[in-house]
């Protein structure tokens, strides 16, 4: 189990970081210091975007509220966002937090 630690980091090359040794290695991974990551000026205009199935039911959120609510939620879907579309999202839900 290979340990990262997002101290002073920036959100987006940690990431990329992870989905790249998961990839390789396919082995679990520990996050340690989730909530001193480091974000850009743009991260303000970022947004969560879902669908209720409802008609009119499009719900938006601000990215870094629902990363300080629940960064475990926002952490695992971003990896997944950037692993492919095949086995490697059974081994982003092994993430430990």
């Amino acid at each position: 189990m290979k340990t990262f630690n997002f101290k002073n980091k920036s959100y987006g090359r940690i990431l990329s970081e992870i989905s790249k040794y998961l990839i390789i290695n396919k082995k679990k991974i520990k996050i340690i210091n989730h909530n001193q990551v480091k974000f850009n000026k743009k991260i303000n205009k970022k947004f969560i975007c879902y669908h209720s199935g409802f008609p009119g039911g499009l719900k938006k959120k601000k990215f870094i509220d629902e990363y300080f609510k629940n960064s475990k939620k926002v952490i695992i879907n971003s990896l997944k966002g950037m692993l492919p579309k095949n086995y490697y999202k059974k081994i982003a839900n092994g993430i430990i937090i």
